[in-house]
């Protein structure tokens, strides 16, 4: 069988398109909100990482993130920002199909400086 150099490159690209298609969609995702939990404002630019394998991603103007295309799974979600105290979520449940939804407030945490003479 001859198969000619532009049929190889169309057959290639619709295999890679529906391997990639078959893969995110048994994956899950995780989105929700970050904000202060003092006064309910939203934070942005708070840090939201899932620590098992090192993906994540920054809250936006409203407070809001969203981390798409993860394994199905059990992992830790750690939050951080500036001025505030961390914050995990031990075995936060990724599921084939579904999108997790987790609101979170940090708490204010005193920052500590060594003196400088």
């Amino acid at each position: 069988v001859i198969i000619n150099y532009k049929n190889f490159i169309l057959l290639l690209f619709y295999w890679l398109l529906i391997s990639n298609f078959i893969s995110a969609s048994t994956n899950g995702n995780v989105y929700g909100k970050v904000f202060n939990a003092e006064n309910d404002s939203p934070l942005v630019g708070a840090n939201v990482i899932i620590t098992n394998n090192n993906i994540g991603t920054a809250t936006d103007y409203k407070g809001l993130f969203n981390i798409i295309n993860i394994l199905p799974g059990n992992y830790t979600l750690r939050i951080s920002m500036i001025g505030f105290a961390d914050y995990e979520i031990k075995d936060l449940i990724i599921s084939m199909n579904r999108t997790t939804y987790v609101e979170i407030g940090l708490t204010s945490d005193t920052i500590k400086y060594e003196a400088i003479i």
